[in-house]
């Protein structure tokens, strides 16, 4: 998808609607999920919702991730603006500042670079396998017995040590994750 760490907001937003032309569905934070998502949570499908505008693809909904089951990491929330025009209408999007609130529609990523929440910063180094953590949203290092015993799916690889002021590191989310 796109560098959790390349250019400025407005690069990245065309680089949003070059994607979001070609293969990405709209995601949305379930508004009976009672928590607020930040830039780095991992995220579990959680359901579909109508469209955005008119006869577009249904919208994704997403949770924190708990266990095994993980979608991608949030990448920022958006702003949905919906216009009319010729009756038809049309969704615009773009990159909101701050956490996303119960309802609110996120751009994640599924695969490629991005910054994901470590719960246990210490534990992780670069090269490292993550997976899901039992804190909701939150990845951690994975052991190396787990994949072969208990069939645990790897979430991707640590590129760096977390930042120990934000708990988030840099991570090749990668296929296999899913």
């Amino acid at each position: 998808m796109m560098p959790a760490s390349a250019g400025t907001v407005a690069d990245e937003m065309v680089a949003l609607e070059r994607h979001l032309t070609d293969e990405a569905a709209a995601i949305r934070l379930g508004e009976d999920i009672a928590v607020i998502l930040r830039p780095g949570d991992l995220v579990a499908a959680a359901g579909v919702d109508g469209p955005l505008a008119g006869d577009a693809a249904p919208v994704l909904r997403v949770a924190p991730a708990t266990g095994d089951n993980v979608l991608g990491v949030v990448y920022a929330a958006l702003a949905v603006t919906i216009t009319a025009r010729d009756g038809a209408e049309t969704a615009s999007l773009q990159a909101a500042e701050g956490p996303a609130e119960p309802g609110s529609h996120l751009l994640i990523v599924v695969q490629g670079l991005a910054r994901a929440r470590v719960s246990d910063a210490a534990g992780v180094v670069p090269g490292q396998k993550l997976t899901v953590d039992n804190v909701a949203g939150a990845a951690r290092a994975l052991r190396d017995v787990e994949p072969r015993v208990f069939n645990t799916p790897a979430l991707g690889i640590a590129l760096d040590a977390p930042d120990p002021a934000t708990g988030l590191a840099p991570v090749l989310i990668t296929a296999s994750a899913h």
